[in-house]
């Protein structure tokens, strides 16, 4: 499915953890890695990471490789400017397919932000999006997932989630479960089960059983409430635009999900969204 990813670490104290959380991207399809930092400009730009020379960053690069090598084809790159612009462009240029950083701020605000380089990456990325908790350790265990949770599929039936529909669906594979929700605003329960049609009718042809919900709320706050109780390993939920493409920016509701899941977060765009 997704079969070369690019991670983007900062060399921050939680940059060598997250890392060895990631061996779950195997059942992504994942191969090949290429892992990325950005050097700080002489503005200042470039994330929160130590400012080292080049050669120490190089070498920061092939120690963190290592955790990876065992798993994946593994290459490294170090570049140079705006985090946000130097990833995405590449992985446009390399034509890699996931795009993989952190999702915690290196602030005392970091439990109210997801980061300045991953809120721009959920706001301008053209292709799938990993956010990976890098909660520090000493934050406790209280609704920490389990990497053997469940899979949790948030849609709302539109065409923009339609994509992450087919990736669950295809990294889940048959003779598996997938827990799917659906939120809906208003009582018209009717309505929002309807949303769920596409879904089950793919699931059904695909060998892919499902668990269903519908949940009334703001999805917001009711799909990480939901994946905190479930213990979900992985949150998978589509995305609308993008900044640049007719003046769109990407709905709130999904960078606020990012914002309060604690968990690994995927974020695929909608096909209009792609390329």
């Amino acid at each position: 499915m997704y079969e070369s990813a690019l991670i983007a670490v900062d060399f921050s104290r939680s940059s060598l953890p997250m890392l060895k959380r990631l061996g779950y991207m195997e059942r992504m399809g994942v191969k090949k890695v290429v892992l990325a930092h950005t050097k700080p400009t002489a503005s200042g730009s470039g994330g929160d990471g130590p400012k080292l020379s080049s050669k120490e960053l190089k070498e920061k690069l092939a120690e963190h490789a290592e955790v990876l090598a065992g798993q994946f084809e593994v290459e490294t790159r170090l570049m140079s400017g705006d985090p946000v612009e130097q990833i995405l462009t590449l992985a446009k240029d390399e034509d890699l397919d996931l795009i993989v950083t952190g999702s915690r701020a290196h602030s005392p605000a970091k439990r109210l932000l997801i980061g300045s380089t991953a809120s721009g990456l959920v706001r301008k990325a053209d292709r799938p999006l990993l956010l990976e908790d890098v909660r520090d350790a000493d934050e406790g265990e209280d609704n920490v997932p389990r990497r053997d949770g469940p899979t949790l599929l948030a849609t709302d039936g539109s065409s923009a989630a339609e994509a992450a529909e087919k990736d669950a669906l295809q990294m889940l594979g048959k003779d598996k479960h997938l827990r799917v929700i659906t939120v809906s605003s208003s009582n018209d329960i009717a309505r929002a089960w309807r949303r769920l049609e596409r879904i089950t009718e793919s699931a059904e042809k695909a060998g892919v059983r499902l668990v269903r919900s519908v949940d009334l709320g703001r999805a917001e706050h009711v799909i990480p409430q939901i994946a905190a109780a479930e213990r979900a390993s992985l949150i998978i939920t589509g995305r609308r635009g993008r900044e640049g493409v007719r003046g769109v920016r990407v709905g709130s509701t999904a960078e606020n999900i990012c914002r309060n899941a604690n968990r690994p977060v995927l974020l695929v765009p909608g096909k209009e969204q792609k390329g």
